[in-house]
């Protein structure tokens, strides 16, 4: 009896690795972004389809005579749990997670009538599925987070960037409010003046105000870190991307580029939007080199990431920015008071995509 009931839950776990596996793989096949995760879900599916093939090889028929499909209490059952998936995400998360007990359940069960050798190969395989889990959970957040960054500035096409500059008349929260009631949804946080406590203080406060705003820490990828922000933005003067991949978690993070060499070099490195300016003369960089519109033109062209076009655009130029491919607009000195920023909102609705 007991080498029967051992062969009934092997069978049925063997499906369930082999199903847990294949849902996965398939919705990483088809998201944009996630080809590397689904070469290497891929690759583990076939290498559990191997350890398949070895289990039934050394069970014989005696494994597929042990099927007992009518009598699983289980079969007619769905938790509600199962029933209420979110996203591709969870989906994926699910699947995996599935695989990874059905591959401990056989681990478990063939030391008694396969050996331990087997066993071991049920063991790194159930190893190598947590590894992928980590790796795509980690990718289906960037993707996601990217998707919603560039649906925001797609209803709202403005970037606010709260710096000193505009913080003399106004505290960040006051700057940052109005922006939040006109529709706009992604900040950044600059003001490097102000000491890393501070700031750290400042983006819980702004996050617990306004918490659909997608805060983004300029330079310092340990406050964004610290403070749960949405993202992290990295100038040229930066640290390198490749040196943050232990850190950057799952940070959106966007690269400054002044041409479509540098913006091709970021996408390679692993940005979600690149920063291209100065569009136009401006007082917060006075020393950057002005891109203008046609060089705008051209990294739109170079690259498929959204693209944050700053340095000088007001309410005047905002729609010549926009209509050269810009996906946003970041701002700084255009809302350093409120007539100047409600003009400017006012004019950023006229290209709201939705």
């Amino acid at each position: 009896m007991e080498r029967t009931l051992a062969l009934q839950v092997i069978e049925a776990n063997l499906n369930r690795l082999r199903e847990g596996l294949r849902v996965a793989e398939d919705l990483l096949r088809y998201t944009p972004g996630a080809g590397s995760e689904f070469g290497k879900l891929k690759k583990l599916r076939l290498d559990a389809g191997r350890a398949e093939q070895e289990t039934r090889r050394v069970l014989g028929s005696e494994l597929s005579r042990a099927r007992r499909l009518q009598k699983d209490v289980g079969k007619d059952e769905t938790p509600a749990a199962e029933l209420a998936r979110t996203d591709v995400a969870e989906i994926v998360t699910a699947n995996l997670k599935r695989a990874q007990e059905a591959a401990r359940t056989i681990e478990e069960l063939v030391k008694l009538i396969a050996g331990a050798a087997l066993s071991r190969r049920y063991k790194k395989l159930r190893f190598a599925i947590y590894a992928r889990e980590a790796e795509v959970a980690a990718k289906l957040v960037a993707i996601s987070k990217r998707r919603r960054f560039a649906e925001a500035l797609e209803r709202f096409p403005v970037y606010l960037v709260i710096d000193d500059l505009n913080t003399v008349t106004q505290t960040p929260v006051e700057l940052a409010g109005a922006y939040y009631k006109a529709g706009g949804r992604v900040a950044q946080l600059r003001m490097k003046s102000v000491a890393a406590k501070a700031r750290l203080m400042l983006a819980r406060e702004l996050q617990r105000a306004f918490p659909e705003l997608m805060l983004i820490i300029n330079d310092r990828v340990d406050l964004a870190r610290a403070a749960g922000a949405f993202g992290v933005h990295l100038g040229v003067q930066d640290l390198p991307l490749s040196a943050l991949s232990d850190v950057r978690g799952d940070l959106l993070v966007g690269l400054s580029a002044g041409g479509p060499g540098t913006a091709a070099k970021a996408v390679a490195a692993g940005a979600d939007y690149i920063g291209v300016g100065a569009i136009y003369h401006t007082e917060s960089k006075q020393r950057m080199r002005i891109v203008g519109i046609a060089g705008l033109h051209k990294v739109v062209r170079a690259v498929k990431l959204p693209i944050v076009a700053i340095g000088g655009i007001t309410a005047g130029n905002l729609a010549k920015v926009l209509k050269a491919g810009a996906t946003g607009c970041a701002v700084i000195s255009a809302v350093s008071s409120p007539k100047k920023a409600r003009a400017l909102y006012v004019e950023a609705r006229r290209f709201a995509k939705r």
